[in-house]
């Protein structure tokens, strides 16, 4: 997103791929006038940073569990857009959140408990990466409770595992909140 964020033990190291998340957010934040944006999970913050460097009058709110990486994520956006606010709330997914959002965005945790042996974790935290048993225990809680803090024609925006596609589309289409789903891949970069 042509910005270097700082990271720590405390945090994942950003990968580009998340770039294509930023990059549909802020095209639906535009196109359909969204103002108020929800991230769980910001880790460093690159996405809550991202989004309010090109979102310029977008209120975001960014929430995680850890408090080390909430540090994290203020710092980058200390460093990086120094004159711009974000509110950061230390919450464990919807926990401390009361206000309704246009767009609840989110890269989860989502490696499969069993799959997280293969990592060599020694950089990044078990926390950010270990998404339960079958990958999918963070995308149950927001596409199950997200709705309630979406206000009317809201928008969930998920990362998700290159092999979890099938199972969230199930997810979406078992919950009789959410009206439809919409999957993008990464194009190939040149």
């Amino acid at each position: 997103m042509g910005m270097k964020f700082f990271v720590n033990r405390n945090v994942l190291i950003p990968r580009s791929d998340t770039e294509t998340l930023v990059e549909e957010v802020i095209k639906l934040a535009k196109e359909e006038n969204k103002k108020y944006i929800l991230e769980l999970c910001t880790g460093s913050g690159i996405i809550a940073v991202s989004l309010k460097k090109y979102l310029e009058k977008v209120n975001i709110t960014a929430t995680d569990i850890s408090t080390k990486a909430l540090e994290v994520a203020k710092k980058n956006k200390q460093q990086l857009l120094k004159n711009e606010t974000i509110q950061f709330i230390q919450s464990d997914m919807f926990e401390k959140i009361t206000e309704k959002y246009d767009i609840i965005v989110s890269n989860p945790p989502y490696i499969k408990t069993e799959v997280m042996k293969e990592y060599n974790l020694e950089f990044e935290p078990k926390l950010a990466l270990d998404g339960g048993e079958d990958g999918l225990e963070f995308y149950k809680i927001i596409i199950k409770k997200g709705h309630k803090h979406l206000k009317e024609k809201g928008i969930i925006a998920l990362e998700i595992g290159y092999d979890q596609r099938e199972e969230i589309i199930e997810l979406v289409a078992k919950n009789r909140t959410l009206s439809k789903c919409r999957m993008y891949k990464r194009p190939k970069r040149k």
